[in-house]
């Protein structure tokens, strides 16, 4: 994998926005496609990104009874997208049933089945919004236990925030799919992310994607900005 095919850029803008983007994104990079951009435009505008040739991220973090997300994991299959998530505080049982429909899905089409990874602890989230929630525990606590359960369920990786995934690798090993939001260099405002690192930290660390959003999206020249950030990923030793 090169350093281009680690990047995902994150398409938190309006369908005409993100398509105009695309135009002049420079291929390697896979692209997130989120709540606010699937809501408006729906399974057509993923496949027209497929059809462009992206690799699609759908990060819904898909969180209901077992059997509901199971069917919306093989719907997502459906569209044809790379990588999927759902949130590893739904349980075991949510997790196993998304991971066996879609070895079901795979079996039945002969076809390879996307990516399902769980999402732990969402980046705008530290220590003292945790306690407002209740849950107890350290976000690194909560994180580990909520990745071994997503693993033992047959989860291909997480997402977690780029300052947990160097326990997370020395604890599980180098096997599973990191993905890891929350990616600011220096010069970069921070925004709502709590959570965050540079690319090349994150990088060293063990993640195997980094979520780019703001930083590239925002920019007066984001096809430069998505060069910069696979070279900062290219310079990672």
């Amino acid at each position: 994998m090169n350093a281009s095919e680690r990047l995902v850029i994150s398409l938190d803008l309006t369908e005409e926005k993100a398509m105009n983007l695309l135009n002049i994104t420079p291929k390697g990079p896979a692209v997130k496609i989120g709540m606010r951009l699937f809501t408006a435009s729906g399974p057509s505008f993923v496949r027209s990104v497929i059809e462009k040739g992206f690799r699609v991220f759908l990060d819904m973090k898909f969180h209901d009874i077992p059997n509901t997300v199971a069917e919306a994991a093989e719907s997502a299959a459906n569209m044809g997208v790379w990588m999927l998530n759902i949130h590893a505080s739904g349980g075991p049982a949510m997790m196993m049933a998304a991971k066996e429909n879609l070895g079901e899905w795979s079996a039945k089409t002969g076809k390879k089945p996307p990516l399902l990874i769980a999402v732990t602890l969402l980046t705008s989230i530290d220590e003292n919004e945790m306690k407002l929630i209740g849950l107890p525990d350290t976000p690194a606590d909560t994180v580990m236990r909520w990745t071994e359960q997503a693993l033992m369920a047959g989860c291909d990786g997480i997402v977690c925030s780029p300052q947990e995934i160097k326990g997370l690798r020395d604890r599980f090993g180098k096997e599973f799919v990191a993905v890891t939001p929350g990616i600011r260099r220096s010069t970069d405002a921070v925004g709502d992310q709590k959570r965050i690192a540079t690319p090349q930290s994150s990088i060293s660390d063990g993640a195997t994607y980094i979520v780019v959003g703001r930083p590239i999206i925002a920019a007066p020249d984001p096809a430069k900005e998505t060069l910069e950030f696979i070279k900062e990923i290219e310079n990672v030793k």
